[in-house]
């Protein structure tokens, strides 16, 4: 029996994506074990998966954090500069110019990240087209359409990739899909080309 080094290292790999086929090589191990600890460790691997997502979801938060911050410190010394009335390096319109622009570009900036509570094709596609129409409307910046577009299209990529690979061992023999889902797949990937 393998260790548990490897047995996590394979919930690790299956939770990125990975197929059976580049685990096997990795890992050294057979399809039919790969086959089975898929079976056996799919709550953790499906954990994994979860928690990676939420990670992305963090990552995202924090640059959103770090931006927060530093433009409130530059509205801090600007607020500091027009206090002390100290003009002799630019004139009130300019530091009152300045004032109004950080802090709409604060208010920007300070809006909670948008988070699916589906993570099935049908929600990633709802919170694509919830997209849309706030990008429509006026309501985001140019750099949250793409931070959101950015975390919408990994989480659609990893379950295109979880598809794919259920497909492949469905041709092989060796696991039962459901088809439903894979061509909601195949038709979303044919409509955005």
């Amino acid at each position: 029996m393998k260790d548990t080094e490897t047995k996590l290292a394979f919930i690790n790999a299956r939770a990125e994506g990975k197929s059976y086929a580049t685990i096997g090589k990795e890992l050294k191990l057979s399809k039919a074990t790969c086959s089975s600890w898929e079976a056996s460790l799919k709550d953790q691997i499906e954990e994994l998966r979860k928690e990676k997502l939420e990670e992305l979801y963090t990552a995202y938060g924090m640059t959103r954090e770090a931006r927060i911050n530093k433009l409130g410190s530059l509205l801090d010394n600007i607020d500091g500069a027009i206090a002390s009335k100290d003009f002799s390096e630019l004139p009130l319109d300019k530091l009152l110019e300045l004032r109004l622009k950080y802090g709409r570009e604060l208010q920007t900036e300070y809006r909670e990240p948008v988070r699916s509570s589906d993570d099935t094709l049908n929600g990633i596609l709802e919170d694509y087209n919830k997209l849309f129409e706030e990008s429509k409307s006026g309501e985001l910046t140019a750099s949250e359409i793409r931070a959101r577009v950015d975390v919408l299209d990994k989480k659609r990529d990893l379950l295109y990739r979880i598809a794919s690979e259920k497909t492949q061992e469905e041709e092989s023999g060796s696991f039962s899909l459901n088809l439903d889902y894979t061509s909601k797949l195949l038709r979303h990937e044919d409509e955005a080309i």
